[in-house]
């Protein structure tokens, strides 16, 4: 005002609103410019995930695991489905950057493959039992009490946080859990949602170009074996044409 004597002068509570206001403005240019950035960042791993559907020549439990364990900062994961080709039941450990197979009591087995009877994804909290589930009849996350046990305690202590994705492809269904998150937190759960998302399609993107690649082996040895047969015949021929105009 002392420089520029026209403008009007504001008072204190005035000066105090303007500044609330552009703080506000401030902070939520920062919170989209975060989630864009988010986005783009879980955009670029699901596509990186889902190449790797396309170059395995075996189920790729380990580098799924892998990638997760970098992405979401945990040490432990368990992965666990059943159906496939074999229609069995199978349960792993990530830890230490190392795959291994596990044999979890059946009680816990069951309640593994489907802890909660909803195949939803969700944020559980195991000091209160609480979880933050991503509910497929509510627009927004909702709150239920998920009772321990669907995890074997050796993985649980008072605590934990878990994330729980559910995971479909073809005819497999299970669950990939991430322990040891640090927060409970709405853009977690959206985070695990998407990546739970990109799980189920690279393995049904494996599944497909393997189904593919067989199929065009089998092809392949089809167009070998008809080769082949139609050389036979040709030389059986020629020589049962030589043969008679020998005699």
């Amino acid at each position: 005002a002392a420089l520029w004597p026209a403008l009007p002068r504001i008072g204190h509570g005035q000066q105090m609103l303007q500044f609330t206001v552009l703080t506000f403005i401030a902070a939520a240019a920062l919170v989209v410019k975060m989630r864009q950035t988010d986005a783009t960042s879980s955009d670029r791993w699901n596509g990186e995930l889902l190449a790797t559907g396309m170059r395995a020549r075996s189920m790729p439990i380990e580098e799924i695991a892998a990638r997760l364990a970098s992405r979401f900062q945990v040490s432990t994961i368990l992965i666990c489905w059943r159906g496939g080709e074999d229609d069995d039941r199978h349960f792993y450990r990530f830890a230490s950057g190392a795959l291994s197979q596990i044999d979890p009591p059946s009680a816990i087995a069951d309640r593994m493959l489907l802890p909660t009877g909803w195949d939803e994804a969700y944020l559980w909290e195991a000091r209160t039992g609480k979880a933050m589930v991503n509910s497929k009849a509510a627009r927004d996350p909702v709150v239920r009490t998920i009772e321990p046990g669907f995890l074997p305690d050796e993985f649980v202590d008072g605590a934990t946080i878990v994330a729980a994705m559910p995971i479909a492809a073809n005819a497999m269904d299970g669950y990939v859990y991430l322990i040891g998150l640090p927060r409970v937190s709405e853009v977690l759960l959206g985070q695990v949602v998407s990546a739970g998302h990109a799980v189920s399609a690279t393995l049904d993107r494996y599944q497909m170009f393997e189904a593919w690649r067989e199929n065009a082996f089998a092809n392949a040895r089809l167009e070998i074996s008809r080769d082949m047969h139609d050389s036979v015949l040709q030389t059986l021929c020629a020589i049962t044409l030589t043969a008679s105009r020998a005699l």
